[in-house]
């Protein structure tokens, strides 16, 4: 048998209650963070119920405000009840061995307290694309209870399909799992971590799909009804709506706006929408939700952290605010709560701007002569800044770098139309320690070293159903006719393939990868990077839609440094700066920002866009690092 590991003290987590409900016309505006969204019964319209899109490996939940004690209600014999409504093209999937379970995950510390997992495994017989009524007793406490009480029947049914699913955490090895198999402490997964579920430190809870294979995403998954609490409770207190909201304030605190108003001790909660136009209806595409604000909050108010792709519209911005029942039912009426600002201080980022033919060629030629320069980009074209100022975490267990000449970049991007597009992209990135793969490991570990990685989507947001300041409205990356793709940059000792080749230089020789002293150098590196969009494409993905003469379009992009200095990747910094950028960045689109691309004739951002600090300088022992063409890449 594996040993047992206690996980490191956690300050005592408040009780759940001995009633929680999470959803039944809206989310209990206790929960801080939710991760689906609030939708129409794909059955009954006049039923609103909680959509989770598909994901592959995606963990989409109710999270609680750091965590939750829920002892209490598996002692007390407990249920959790929902109603589940699942696709039917996650039916080849469910009830396998990658299969869609209803989760629950216990606290992660980002160190050594792992987060391990209690699932309850989807049976294929609700994958039908109908609802089914589900009422579970929690389990008991370990492992080994709830495997003893399904051999001896006394656990049955459906409470059958719990189990304590162990772990998987990037921060294990490089990335593994524990107990994974279904063995709890009889793993030979890495039986030494396993660690019975944490019920006094419940941090999330909802729909997980644990499969990665292309093309098996599967459908969505929509919840109602959904509560933690004796069999009978009653739901009917959760209905009804408040009245509808009145007044709210917006102001200027530098470049952040500021939304405010007078808490009425009717209301639960709040909503907070933002769009570029005004807000007479908060479920039209172009509106953003922002986030809701409890009745419990300290103040009441939401801060705006901004930031505009290049737009003809200016700097204004209009808001509205919603009331909330203390279960999350919503008063869409704002006739009486929106305003608008015109704050100057909001900044803009960056365009994509369109590169002429000579400068496109000229750019081609860099490439090929091993020329890691932007000398050939558009003189008014702007870098995208990552650094100090322009970026925050986005993987657990890694630390903020401790400066900008330990990590941040300038990255310059531009495209062309012809060979049914091109994306060119030149980086300088400041690193005080270099570490990249060897010619003797496999390019698709390069994430755990020095590399930069973008997510970007080949279609304008709005086209998408997403907006301007809410961005892609994709939970997953997706296929088709608004496909997205995550593309990483990195020296790696060898061509990959026909189409992914790398050279490395330091001055004007050619570095072996493996070699000692080009893995310790210090300073930084260059990168100058083409990626034609027909090779980005996988079958049946659309071709980019550019914007036409004098038009504007709105792309989804990130753009994401790995840095390790030692034997792990210490940092991992994203520049976007949505609010709900976790470690699932990389294939949630909606994490990502919105940046504008320019087409043939139109404006430039620089003449709208703040002064851009200037880039740090690159070490004289910095990599100039060229990659003719590479093709889209995942993290596990």
């Amino acid at each position: 048998m594996g040993g047992i590991v206690a996980h490191s003290a956690q300050a005592q987590a408040p009780a759940l209650g001995d009633h929680y409900i999470f959803f039944v016309d809206g989310t209990n505006v206790t929960l801080p963070a939710v991760d689906g969204v609030v939708a129409n019964d794909p059955e009954d319209a006049a039923n609103k119920v909680m959509q989770f899109n598909n994901g592959n490996w995606s963990f989409q939940a109710f999270r609680f405000p750091d965590a939750r004690d829920l002892t209490a209600n598996r002692d007390a014999g407990d249920v959790i009840h929902f109603r589940i409504h699942v696709d039917a093209n996650n039916a080849s999937n469910c009830e396998s061995a990658t299969n869609l379970a209803i989760m629950f995950e216990d606290f992660d510390d980002d160190a050594s307290n792992y987060p391990f997992r209690l699932r309850w495994t989807v049976p294929s017989s609700m994958c039908n694309g109908a609802w089914h009524d589900v009422t579970l007793k929690l389990p008991p406490p370990t492992w080994q209870e709830l495997e003893d009480g399904k051999a001896n029947g006394s656990i049955s049914g459906l409470e059958a399909y719990w189990v304590y699913d162990g772990t998987w955490s990037s921060r294990i090895n490089g990335g593994q799992g524990v107990a994974t198999d279904l063995q709890g402490p009889n793993s030979s997964e890495n039986g030494n971590l396993w660690s019975e579920f944490e019920w006094n430190n419940v941090r999330a809870i909802g729909p997980f799909w644990d499969w990665g294979s292309a093309g098996s995403d599967g459908g969505l998954v929509y919840l109602d009804n959904v509560y933690i609490g004796p069999s009978s409770l009653n739901l009917g207190d959760a209905a009804g709506q408040p009245a509808a909201m009145s007044g709210i304030d917006v102001r200027a605190d530098g470049a952040v706006n500021v939304v405010s108003w007078t808490h009425n001790p009717d209301f639960g909660g709040y909503n907070v929408y933002a769009d570029t136009s005004p807000i007479t209806d908060v479920s039209a595409p172009s509106v953003a939700f922002l986030g809701t604000v409890s009745f419990e909050a300290d103040a009441f108010e939401v801060r705006h952290q901004v930031e505009l792709p290049y737009s003809s519209s200016g700097s204004t911005v209009y808001y509205a605010v919603t009331s909330l029942s203390v279960f999350g039912t919503e008063n869409p009426d704002v006739s009486n709560s929106t305003k608008e600002i015109d704050n100057p201080d909001v900044p803009v980022s960056p365009a994509v701007l369109l590169l002429t033919e000579a400068e496109a060629e000229a750019l081609f030629d860099d490439i090929s002569t091993g020329n890691a320069s932007k000398e050939n980009f558009p003189s008014e074209a702007m870098p995208f800044v990552i650094d100090d100022t322009h970026s925050q975490l986005s993987e657990n267990g890694v630390t903020l770098p401790s400066s900008n000449t330990d990590l941040s970049a300038s990255v310059w991007i531009a495209y062309s139309e012809a060979n049914e597009g091109e994306l060119y992209i030149y980086a300088e990135v400041t690193d005080d320690i270099l570490k990249f793969t060897s010619s003797s490991e496999s390019p698709a570990g390069a994430w755990q070293y020095d590399s930069i990685e973008f997510g970007w989507g080949n279609y304008d947001v709005r086209d998408a159903g997403g907006s301007v300041l809410g961005g892609s409205p994709h939970n997953d990356m997706e296929r088709g006719e608004y496909p997205d793709y995550q593309l990483r940059l990195s020296a790696h000792g060898a061509a990959t393939s026909a189409n992914a080749r790398t050279f490395v230089y330091r001055g004007e020789d050619k570095i072996d990868p493996g070699d000692a002293a080009y893995a310790s150098m210090t300073g930084g590196y260059k990168i100058l990077a083409l990626f034609p969009f027909p090779a980005m494409r996988a079958s049946g993905d659309a071709i980019p839609a550019f914007p036409g003469l004098d038009e504007v379009r709105f792309f989804p992009l990130t753009i994401t440094l790995n840095d390790r200095d030692g034997s792990d990747r210490e940092h991992q910094i994203t520049w976007s700066l949505n609010p709900s950028v976790d470690n699932n960045w990389w294939n949630t689109p909606s994490q990502w920002q919105t940046v504008a691309m320019v087409g043939p004739m139109g404006p430039t951002a620089a003449e709208d866009a703040p002064e851009l600090p200037e880039v740090y300088a690159v070490g004289q022992e910095a990599q100039d690092i060229y990659c003719a063409s590479c093709s889209a890449s995942a993290n596990p």
